[in-house]
């Protein structure tokens, strides 16, 4: 069996590959310390 296939999703590389720019650019990343803040 592809390793790649054994792997659960958030341990596949190409979903990372995908979805990081939307989850980590650099204006959410600027923002992050605002938002945690928020939180707490």
């Amino acid at each position: 069996m592809d390793k790649a296939a054994e792997k659960t999703w958030y341990e596949q590389d190409g979903f990372w590959k995908i979805i990081e720019p939307a989850l980590f650019n650099s204006e959410r990343m600027q923002s992050a310390g605002q938002e945690v803040e928020k939180i707490l």
